[in-house]
Parts: C-alpha cells; structure tokens; sequence
C-alpha cells in the first residue's frame, strides 16, 4: 500500500521542475533553474538528480541550506543556478502545461519510477529490518 500511494508522489515530487526548469509555482513567481555555465533550462534528468538530493541526502542537503540558501546539493551536482525570469499569470501557467503534459514522455517516468522503487526498498530495508544493503 505504501508504494501504490508514495511512488505517484514521489515521482511528482522528483520531476516538478521538468517544465523548462521551473515547477508551475516557479513559473507564477518567475524563477527558473538553468544550467550555470550555459544559462539553459535544466533538462528533465538533470531535475530528477537534482530533486533527488532533497530526499536521499536530507542531512547534508540541510546542511548545505544553512551554510548557502543560494545553493542546494543538487544545484552543485548538476551545476545549476536559480534565475529571475518574467512572471506569469497563472491562467497562461495552467494553459501551457495543458500542451507540456502531451510532451511528456513515458519512458522518463518509467525511469523515474524504477529510481524511486529502488530507493524505496533499500530505505524500507534499512529501517524496518535493520540490515546491511547486502
């Protein structure tokens, strides 16, 4: 029951900013994560490793949020940076992932997905039963 209700949230979770590096609420208030070298939007793998870092590597992810609000893990992993971008209405925000959803393709959530079960099982092996990943 756990994976059934978790692993849709989680998948979410992981690739929110998949929409041209930004999460609609991103979008609303005009942010945008972009490559810091190249100043391109992420890609959606790129949002995935960097999303990632919240949930695996919580303790140093904080840590990192202390030391540099500015920076995340995950923004030094992939080399990304948050930017200012114009503001949009959020009636365009929810038009435009309308035609993003379309664009969306199945085998990036099916690896999504894998990652996470994977994560999952390991994590719940950890916990609940104390054992070695071997």
């Amino acid at each position: 029951m756990h994976f059934i209700i978790g692993i849709p949230i989680m998948t979410a979770a992981f690739m929110k900013d998949i929409f041209h590096g930004a999460s609609p609420f991103k979008k609303v208030l005009g942010l945008q994560i972009v490559n810091s070298e190249t100043l391109k939007p992420i890609t959606p793998l790129q949002s995935v490793i960097r999303n990632s870092t919240c949930i695996i590597l919580l303790p140093i992810e904080l840590f990192f949020m202390v030391v540099s609000p500015q920076k995340r893990l995950g923004d030094l992993i992939i080399k990304s940076k948050i930017v200012e971008v114009t503001p949009k209405p959020f009636i365009e925000v929810k038009r435009e992932l309308k035609t993003e959803n379309r664009k969306i393709k199945i085998w990036q959530l099916i690896i999504v997905t894998i990652i996470l079960v994977t994560i999952e099982s390991i994590a719940y092996k950890l916990i609940y039963f104390g054992q070695t990943i071997w």
